[in-house]
């Protein structure tokens, strides 16, 4: 069975610079890496402008793709609203943004894979986090935002209350749970830093015995020398003191 991946991004043929970026995004990064990994691709899937509306194509392709990329460079709603749309249902999808462009959409457990294809090692660099990244979603048991999984809870938890004061209670609940939950993940990412620290100083190669004798013998005859100076020194004011 053939995968499927689509594409939500802005071409806008008025703006000289957003096309150049976008189809550059696509030709250079997106279909390549999807392409060798056995996707197939079509142009379609494209936003146009002009499109301001969902149709019931728009939400068969947002539930039915197995893969989705959005672009999100130029902080478009469109966009946004179908990232949401995917969100919610909980379906994989890869953020991508210009390297060097501000992010207006910071969500907690949401990664965003900053691209640049200003030369061709820089291209190859950005294949490589995407292919990594879309190797990690197929790998994935489970693709759900945190947000999105308090969205669920709040919906099962209040459909159950009666009052404006329990609710209250419930979600200041709610909200240490979160504050914990966000602590031991800083925490864990901070683990995995030093983890992967520990790991490169392992795979070091110790160092060479022969280096390591010259440069001991080059302090030793550093140290002569300042010993020598020194005692010229001391020399030469106890002979001016006579």
């Amino acid at each position: 069975m053939i995968k499927k991946f689509s594409f939500v991004g802005l071409v806008d043929k008025k703006t000289s610079e957003i096309w150049s970026w976008s189809i550059n995004l696509l030709e250079k990064i997106v279909v390549p890496v999807f392409a060798d990994l056995g996707y197939e691709y079509l142009e379609r899937e494209v936003l146009e402008p002009e499109s301001q509306f969902l149709s019931f194509a728009d939400i068969k392709q947002l539930a039915e793709d197995d893969l989705i990329v959005f672009d999100l460079t130029n902080n478009q709603p469109e966009i946004f609203y179908k990232l949401a749309i995917r969100h919610i249902l909980q379906k994989p999808v890869l953020h991508l943004i210009r390297q060097g462009t501000k992010n207006s959409l910071i969500i907690d457990g949401m990664q965003v894979l900053a691209i640049n294809i200003d030369n061709f090692e820089e291209i190859e660099a950005s294949r490589q986090k995407l292919k990594e990244q879309i190797y990690f979603l197929e790998q994935a048991v489970q693709v759900s935002l945190p947000y999105v999984i308090y969205l669920q809870q709040l919906l099962t938890i209040f459909a159950g209350v009666d009052t404006d004061k329990n609710k209250d209670a419930i979600f200041n609940l709610l909200n240490q749970f979160e504050s914990i939950n966000t602590s031991l993940n800083y925490a864990k990412e901070d683990l995995v830093v030093l983890s992967d620290q520990l790991i490169y100083r392992k795979q070091e190669p110790p160092p060479s015995p022969f280096v390591e004798r010259r440069l001991a013998k080059v302090e030793l005859i550093g140290m002569r020398k300042k010993e020598a100076k020194t005692s010229d020194q001391n020399n030469s004011r106890d002979e001016t003191d006579l």
